[in-house]
């Protein structure tokens, strides 16, 4: 009865200061007056320390840390370098002390890595949430966005697309993007490999016809990487062209790409399609007469 007399006094404690601190950081945020401070306790002994309220010393602990960026960028005063190290270290705490809390890795995406241009820290803690909330599509498709929009990384994004789109729930395109990501990366073998696993999992039949034209594309220029291997191997070199593919018997001819445009070796040896792959069958196709990058 001692315990559960104390858990109460505790809980209200808790609940009181927390009603007085959002008065106080209001009045604090009028004046432009957040300002980051002091260290954090190591985990194992916050957790002692907090006896079991660990969820809602993450909120208040949350509230803080927003309210310190939203005030400053309210008040034009973005925090500096040293401070929002400040901030992405109370946010690593926030989702620590509870993982499965939401609002914390929306922010993370929507500050951390716009603002304040932390993209690895970013990941790292978007990552908590992906381990954690495993069900949730939307965290793979963050790292893997935050792979390509910032860090320009094709791979990584293609991978973490892949995932986010064999999530119930997720958009039917995701699995085109994550294909043509892993293209982008030179892993046409990933992306072939990745749509021949993902259409027949897909509902949505027009998206369907359209991810079955971005297979049969992928697989043409996966024939055409292995015969320019093959024949690097041979001669030591690169061709000079796709047509020579042809004539020293490494295919029997160029395969056609499906949205009309012409298969090409660039100055580094990788095969690439004037339409990149941006274009429907020419005639007699069901596909829509275009495909927008966004939807393709």
């Amino acid at each position: 009865s001692a315990r559960i007399g104390a858990s109460i006094i505790m809980a209200l404690a808790i609940v009181t200061y927390s009603l007085a601190f959002h008065q106080i950081e209001k009045a604090r945020g009028e004046q432009g007056l957040y300002e980051p401070g002091g260290a954090l306790l190591p985990l194992p002994m916050a957790r002692v320390l907090l006896g079991g309220f660990d969820g809602i010393a993450s909120d208040l602990l949350f509230i803080k840390t927003a309210a310190f960026v939203q005030g400053r960028l309210t008040h034009q005063k973005p925090p500096s370098a040293k401070e929002w190290e400040w901030v992405a270290g109370l946010l690593d705490r926030v989702t620590d002390l509870d993982p499965y809390f939401l609002d914390p890795y929306y922010f993370i995406q929507a500050f951390l890595t716009w603002n304040a241009g932390k993209i690895d820290e970013a990941n790292a803690l978007l990552d908590k949430a992906r381990r954690h909330r495993p069900e949730m599509w939307i965290f793979p498709f963050f790292i893997g966005f935050n792979h390509f929009y910032f860090l320009q990384q094709s791979g990584p994004a293609s991978t973490y697309m892949m995932e986010a789109s064999r999530k119930e729930g997720s958009p039917p395109y995701l699995a085109g993007l994550a294909a043509r990501l892993a293209v982008r990366g030179n892993e046409t073998q990933t992306a072939v490999e990745f749509l021949r696993e993902a259409i027949p999992r897909i509902n949505d039949e027009g998206m369907k016809k359209i991810l079955s034209v971005r297979l049969e594309a992928f697989e043409h220029a996966l024939k055409l990487e292995k015969a320019v291997a093959e024949y690097r191997l041979k001669y030591g070199r690169l061709p000079p062209d796709v047509s020579v593919l042809v004539k020293t018997g490494l295919l029997p001819s160029i395969p056609v790409d499906p949205y009309g445009g012409t298969f090409y070796l660039d100055e580094e040896g990788r095969i690439k399609t004037t339409s990149d792959y941006q274009y429907p069958r020419p005639t007699g196709s069901s596909v829509p007469q275009r495909l927008s990058r966004s939807s393709a």
